[in-house]
């Protein structure tokens, strides 16, 4: 008797957890159903939805591209129901990807709604410092070293750029371990090795040299050209202040001696404190 009051109660347990297993289950499809329908309603409200793209910052990129990639993005509709160009509910993530992958200019994007229904596209483009060309220019000038690639601050290969007579900007001869037919995406330096070299040169201007290209000879060595008649070998494994200061003491003490200067084709700077010349 005690066994069937035991059993009788325990199915009594199970059929109220089966009831609210149910009626959670009832509740949350209630909930999904209301809310689902408030966002249906809410992204087909006329005073909330985008009509107009509105596109700033951009110089070499076409901004009817950029609208096109954001019309696309916004005619796609969310489990084929809800619009996605509502100003609430539109697709800014994969919009923001989209931009950065249409152009390798595009350094930063900025995307925001406006007034209900004006979405506003802000870009800021990668400005041109330097140029990379392909070839060592043993042969070849600046102009016809190619072809040259524009570069950011850091080093970042965006563009093509047209040839150039002269130096512009400065030119680096870096090798891209196979990449150099398709330059554009990549860094031409780690970033640390990138600063000791951009840290060298822009000293050697505190002695009057104005460095124009930078041809890499070999892991961490590199040869520069300036306006000066002779090339300068350098190790980047070299302090860059003390191997400019050890190059000033050299050519204080050769204009001292009244040495011809035109005679000398390179400086080596790669072993410290020993000063190589010929």
């Amino acid at each position: 008797m005690y066994i069937g009051r035991r059993t009788l109660h325990s199915d009594r347990l199970r059929m109220r957890r089966i009831d609210k297993v149910f009626e959670t289950l009832a509740k949350v499809v209630i909930v999904c159903y209301g809310l689902s329908t408030f966002l249906i309603w809410l992204s087909h409200l006329p005073s909330l939805t985008i009509t107009q793209i509105e596109i700033s910052g951009v110089r070499a990129i076409d901004a009817n591209d950029v609208i096109m990639i954001a019309q696309q993005e916004l005619q796609k509709k969310f489990f084929r129901l809800v619009d996605r160009r509502n100003s609430f509910l539109y697709p800014r993530r994969s919009l923001l990807a989209s931009v950065r992958e249409l152009d390798a200019r595009v350094a930063r994007v900025d995307i925001a709604a406006k007034n209900g229904k004006t979405l506003a596209i802000e870009i800021e483009e990668h400005l041109p410092e330097y140029l990379w060309c392909k070839g060592d220019g043993a042969t070849e000038s600046a102009s016809l070293g190619g072809p040259c690639y524009f570069m950011n601050h850091s080093g970042y290969i965006f563009a093509r750029a047209p040839e150039y007579a002269g130096y512009p900007f400065r030119v680096y001869r870096i090798p891209l371990g196979g990449k150099e037919d398709a330059p554009i995406g990549f860094t031409v330096l780690p970033k640390e090795e990138w600063d000791l070299v951009n840290e060298f040169s822009g000293a050697l201007g505190t002695i009057g040299l104005v460095v124009h290209e930078i041809v890499s000879t070999g892991e961490h060595d590199y040869e520069l050209r300036s306006n000066a008649l002779w090339k300068i070998l350098w190790a980047s494994t070299r302090e860059p202040s003390q191997a400019v200061e050890y190059l000033a003491r050299v050519l204080s003490s050769l204009s001292d001696d009244n040495e011809d200067m035109s005679a000398i084709s390179v400086i080596d700077l790669r072993f410290g404190n020993k000063i190589f010349y010929k």
